[in-house]
């Protein structure tokens, strides 16, 4: 008798702990996540979100296949997600950065109002050092992409001013470079480039950052000579410190170059000038008449 009982014994299976099965299964969803194995993690998480619905990881389960989405492009489907997790699972300790992705997935179907406003709500919400830079770069190629420059300028200087040093920045400064210059806003070129020397970019953006520049000093310098200073007046001075020449150096009254209207300063670079905007001329030789 005693034989028989404990070969049943032996034989019955042994139930495992539920919370132990929990955390195993949500453990393996998540190295499959961290290891780049999106497809297998989105199957996992999924698994663990239908086998325990009521637990607490489920929203930051969620979330996780959100990202699964956006790493395999599936920005659609992501977005899906995403919204389920602003309207149902709003326990997930991410659900700010929601906002991030949002404004990613947006970015990347060209849905560039839609970004525009995710990437402004995280603003608002978030300080992290490594997702905010990103945030100001793509929101301003949004703005950009629908030539909403003033709000481009905005965006871009701030990341300009307060992350220059993130991989991010360099390219940041370029497109501001190019939003001033869409604008006509060239003091604004030469005040932002006087502060950083060429070295202080990566070798790929020393050339438009060059070109920029140079446009900037080229109609400056067609401005000056088409204006009723001088010739005797040393137009290096002028160009270096704009804003703190005497007024008597400016034309109009007394009046900033820069407080024109820009189509008053296009039709005098017209004037001026027989060398087409674009292109890149060498800084040196705008320097003096």
């Amino acid at each position: 008798m005693k034989k028989i009982c404990l070969l049943l014994f032996l034989t019955l299976p042994v139930p495992m702990p539920e919370a132990a099965t929990e955390e195993s299964l949500f453990s393996e969803a998540e190295n499959h996540y961290r290891a780049g194995n999106y497809l297998l993690a989105l199957d996992a998480y999924a698994e663990f979100a239908d086998r325990y619905p009521l637990s607490d990881r489920v929203p930051d389960a969620q979330y996780r296949r959100a990202l699964c989405h956006i790493n395999l492009q599936h920005n659609n489907e992501a977005l899906i997600i995403l919204k389920q997790i602003e309207k149902r699972y709003r326990s997930t300790r991410y659900l700010d950065y929601i906002y991030f992705w949002q404004g990613i997935a947006h970015y990347r179907l060209e849905n560039y109002s839609e970004s525009i406003d995710a990437f402004t709500v995280f603003l608002g919400r978030v300080k992290d050092s490594e997702l905010v830079p990103q945030s100001l770069l793509h929101k301003g190629l949004a703005e950009i992409a629908l030539a909403h420059y003033s709000g481009a300028a905005a965006t871009l200087e701030r990341l300009n001013e307060a992350y220059f040093a993130s991989p991010q920045g360099p390219y940041g400064l370029i497109l501001l470079l190019y939003v001033y210059l869409n604008t006509e806003a060239f003091d604004q070129i030469l005040n932002t480039t006087a502060r950083l020397q060429e070295e202080d970019l990566p070798e790929k953006w020393r050339d438009r950052y060059k070109l920029y520049r140079a446009e900037a000093r080229n109609f400056i310098w067609n401005y000056l000579k088409a204006s009723n200073i001088p010739l005797g007046v040393d137009k290096v001075g002028v160009l270096n410190s704009l804003t703190k020449q005497p007024d008597h150096l400016y034309p109009h009254g007394g009046k900033p170059i820069f407080h024109m209207k820009p189509l008053d300063m296009g039709r005098l670079f017209q004037v001026a000038s027989s060398q087409p905007l674009h292109l890149a001329i060498e800084p040196l030789r705008l320097y003096r008449l």
